[in-house]
């Protein structure tokens, strides 16, 4: 018994042939791993874990009366609240060319569509612009080549 209190680091003393501990110690903090020495130890010393919490029935702030109904908080829709006014704040500041760390990914990516947007309608060939200015052109050719040919021109 004794080893079990000395790995705990709990101080002890033998007086008249009982176990008794020196002093009040803290063996474990909300939310630590218990193991299962220190739980068995725990449990011969009768102590018992226990979840405390407290209800709210209503609130007053500033005036206002709140109902308990009112106090309760659904933890998925708020998380997926916040996650949809991240990505609404993220597409509003992308749009409007606000720099942020997280908006410079989306902004780069919006800058290089545009670029490649305006040089194929300027018809300006190149390597990303090949596949959609040459099909547009070679359309537009055979659309003046037809109505050439409606006028009584023939290709030479």
């Amino acid at each position: 018994m004794l080893s079990e209190f000395k790995v705990a680091n709990v101080a002890t003393r033998i007086d008249g042939g009982t176990i008794w501990v020196a002093k009040d110690t803290v063996v474990a903090k909300p939310g630590d791993v218990i193991s299962t020495q220190l739980a068995s130890l725990l449990s011969k010393l009768n102590v018992k874990p226990i979840e405390a919490g407290i209800a709210v029935n209503f609130a007053i702030a500033e005036g206002l009366v709140f109902k308990e109904q009112d106090l309760r908080i659904n933890l998925a829709e708020y998380k997926d609240e916040l996650v949809r006014s991240f990505q609404q704040a993220l597409a509003l500041a992308t749009e409007v060319g606000y720099m942020t760390p997280e908006t410079v990914k989306p902004l780069l990516v919006k800058a290089q569509q545009q670029a490649r947007s305006l040089a194929a309608e300027a018809w300006y060939v190149t390597p990303e612009t090949a596949d959609f200015v040459l099909p547009r052109a070679q359309a537009k050719a055979q659309a003046v080549a037809g109505k050439a040919k409606e006028k009584g021109y023939a290709a030479q």
